[in-house]
């Protein structure tokens, strides 16, 4: 026999513990056997009104979460422009430091003018997350940058 808790949120088999909580509620192997599947298609598992187990879609991201993940994403972005600008062959960080310093030295205004126009197009990515009201469309601002 499989008990579901709606207290712990665990299952347990009356073969294998000791303490099955007083709260918990009979379930059959089949039905823990499809909320196990579930669970490994992201579903969760929570218990309903009367305390059984259901598998429900997992909750998404709070805005906030939402806008600091895509700000990550922006600015691995910017990153990753500025080294394809300066080491398009081998953006390792030793190669973009090293052609950073050359184009610098050979063509500063060059250097300058890439890294303004990614810092420009960063800034406006970043003023649509803030003014962004919902996870969608915060999920909805496409990062690119140009190169």
């Amino acid at each position: 026999m499989i008990f579901y808790s709606p207290q712990t949120g665990g299952f347990y088999a009356a073969h294998l513990h000791a303490h099955i909580p007083a709260d918990a509620v009979a379930i059959t192997a089949e039905e823990h056997t499809a909320l196990l599947e579930a669970q490994t298609r992201g579903f969760v598992i929570r218990p309903d009104s009367a305390g059984r187990p259901v598998a429900m879609a997992a909750p998404g991201p709070s805005l906030a979460d939402a806008k600091a993940a895509k700000r990550a994403e922006i600015a691995a972005g910017h990153d990753a422009a500025l080294a394809g600008v300066v080491a398009i062959s081998d953006p390792t960080p030793t190669v973009v430091a090293v052609e950073a310093a050359l184009l610098a030295t050979t063509d500063p205004t060059g250097l300058d003018y890439a890294r303004q126009k990614l810092a420009t197009r960063r800034a406006e990515l970043e003023a649509m997350v803030e003014a962004a009201q919902t996870v969608e469309s915060v999920m909805a601002v496409a990062v690119s940058y140009p190169v």
